[in-house]
């Protein structure tokens, strides 16, 4: 008998070690605040791809007061001017009163309320990181290394690339003329035979370069020039131009003259019509220009690169209605911007290329937008 037992007991050791990673226990997750390990009395748990986690814990870490309705099962936490309001196993949490849904609903574990870390923290301005190695949420707030406390929103703007130079900027009743160096950009003015939102059109549009001159031939006419923007290397000028239902880029080439219009390549495409280009800047090589179009309801994102003449869509990390700012990385592997959802609710995203990766950096203000028009392509 008592070799048997030693045998069943051979077995089992032999089938564990030889058991899949996948098997075995997983190791527990972690949640790290401001470089320490939170001790949660009930650990985080993965549900369809989510990470839950005490809700009472992780609003204190973030300094809010939390106060609890045990008739309607409502909790409410505060900081600030920002008011979370949540019902246990609910679909939708309220922020200032506006429902948002939760695409995984709160649950109850072992009598603490379990609710996804990622909304929980970004609505109270910090951002959260997920390191799958380690099975590790890191929450960052401002004040900590990825924040400069002293720009605008608490944004590090030294990362981001700037080309600064200053192009002579004309705008009489004929024509919009736009110069640097040896690249003459004009758009000439006439009467519109349309009455949309302007008497008049952008009837042509002509682009030198040195002893070379380009005609821009479009078959609609645009009300208007919005802004322009030359690359890095020079090689190429994008117009933005204004129609009566919404904005068209164009990317010429200036040694070609070879242009395309980003609207009618993102339809050739599949995206379907696009209204608008909401925003786009050029990579700081010159070769790429990312943009965001969609129409005045939803923004989506991508790359345009003109090496390979390739499109790359940028995942979506939610749901943006417009985006405002493009801001490429220095080193050019990374790029943020700034998207609002739900309304005039303003947020800083930023992609790794290389990883495909969009994550959550920060909440901003309305007016933390104005602080940053420098980045963008100058305006007429």
């Amino acid at each position: 008998m008592k070799k048997n037992w030693l045998a069943i007991l051979l077995v089992v050791v032999l089938l564990t070690v030889n058991l899949p990673n996948n098997v075995m226990a997983a190791q527990p997750m972690t949640v790290i605040h401001n470089d320490e390990q939170l001790q949660l009395d009930v650990p985080p748990v993965l549900e369809k791809g989510r990470v839950l986690v005490p809700l009472r814990a992780i609003f204190e870490a973030l300094g809010a007061v939390v106060d609890y309705d045990a008739t309607t099962e409502t909790i409410i936490a505060t900081k600030g001017k920002n008011r979370i309001r949540l019902q246990t196993f609910s679909t939708h949490v309220f922020l200032n009163e506006e429902a948002i849904p939760l695409d995984v609903p709160a649950k109850v574990i072992q009598g603490r309320t379990m609710v996804p870390l990622r909304f929980v923290s970004e609505a109270l301005g910090a951002g959260v990181k997920w390191d799958a190695g380690s099975r590790t949420a890191i929450i960052s707030q401002k004040g900590g290394p990825e924040f400069d406390t002293e720009a605008p929103g608490g944004v590090n703007t030294s990362i981001y690339y700037l080309r600064e130079y200053n192009p002579q900027k004309e705008i009489n009743e004929n024509q919009i003329t736009w110069q640097n160096d040896d690249i003459m950009f004009v758009a000439h003015k006439s009467k519109s035979e349309e009455m949309h939102t302007s008497d008049t059109i952008i009837s042509s549009m002509t682009i030198e370069k040195g002893n070379t001159k380009h005609d821009i031939k479009l078959a609609e006419k645009p009300v208007s020039i919005s802004s322009l923007s030359l690359s890095a290397s020079d090689e190429y000028l994008a117009v933005n131009a204004f129609f009566h239902y919404g904005f068209k880029v164009i990317i010429v080439n200036l040694n070609s003259g070879e242009y395309i219009i980003l609207n009618d390549y993102l339809e050739s495409k599949g995206q379907g019509f696009v209204e608008t280009i909401h925003s786009y800047n050029w990579s700081p090589d010159g070769s790429k220009l990312a943009f965001s179009f969609g129409d005045t309801s939803q923004s989506k994102l991508a790359i345009y690169n003109l090496n390979n003449k390739a499109l790359s869509l940028i995942p979506a990390e939610g749901v943006y209605i417009t985006t405002s700012y493009i801001l490429w990385h220095k080193d050019g592997q990374c790029l943020d911007f700034i998207s609002e959802y739900p309304s005039e609710h303003y947020k800083l995203y930023r992609y790794n290329i290389d990883q495909e990766h969009v994550e959550n950096i920060m909440n901003l203000e309305r007016d933390d937008l104005l602080k940053m028009r420098e980045f963008n392509p100058q305006e007429f």
